[in-house]
Formats: C-alpha cells, structure tokens, sequence
C-alpha cells in the first residue's frame, strides 16, 4: 500500500463511530511552526499507540507509566486538522512551544559574578 494511502486507512478508520466534535488543538506561547504533540486518549493501548503513530509517520512516541501517551511529528495544519477527526484517538493536539526557563542562584555563591 502507498504511504498516502496508508495514513488514509489509518486516519479514516473509525470516522463513522467518533462523535461529531473535534479534537481540541492547543496553541499559545512561541509556537514552533509544523511541530505538534497528540496525546492519546487513556483507553489507548500502547501497541495501538505505537501502531498508529508508526503507520503515519510520527517522529517520536512517548509513555509514562501506561497512562499519559503521546506521539510527536512535524505536519503540515491542514494534516493536524484531518487528525483532529479521531476523537476515538486523542484527548488533545498541542502546537510544540519554545519554553525558555530562567534561574538566579540565592544562596550567596558570588565567586564567579565577574563572568556572569
């Protein structure tokens, strides 16, 4: 099967069972262009988890502890909204962020503040 039909299949599968919402899909802060996270739904197993992200290409998949998992890709919006069907899949998609952290030392260490 050619890899667009594929991820077809894969995408269309279960469009006739999910209910007629959609996924929600989150952005905000400095959003990474083409970069999205889709968490499963809990009742996903894994190998199903593995299994799709696989038959349609995602960079990374992640679990923790069973109960949180998701898949990373870089897709075009117009295939986030095509995945954004599978409610029976995902509780959420998220537009991958920068995240900037900034810390201070406090507790008195001084000896290197000339380089700083």
């Amino acid at each position: 099967m050619a890899p667009i039909a594929r991820v077809l299949a894969a995408l269309t599968g279960a469009l006739a069972t999910a209910n007629t919402g959609r996924v929600p899909l989150k952005t905000s802060g400095d959003a990474i262009p083409n970069e999205y996270i889709a968490v499963f739904k809990q009742d996903i197993a894994v190998p199903q988890m593995k299994a799709f992200a696989e038959s349609i290409g995602a960079t990374r998949t992640y679990e923790f502890g069973g109960k949180l998992k998701m898949m990373y890709g870089v897709w075009r919006p117009e295939f986030v909204e095509v995945l954004r069907e599978r409610t029976d899949l995902f509780e959420f998609i998220e537009q991958n962020q920068v995240i900037r952290t900034f810390a201070r030392q406090t507790n008195g260490a001084d000896c290197c503040a000339d380089f700083l």
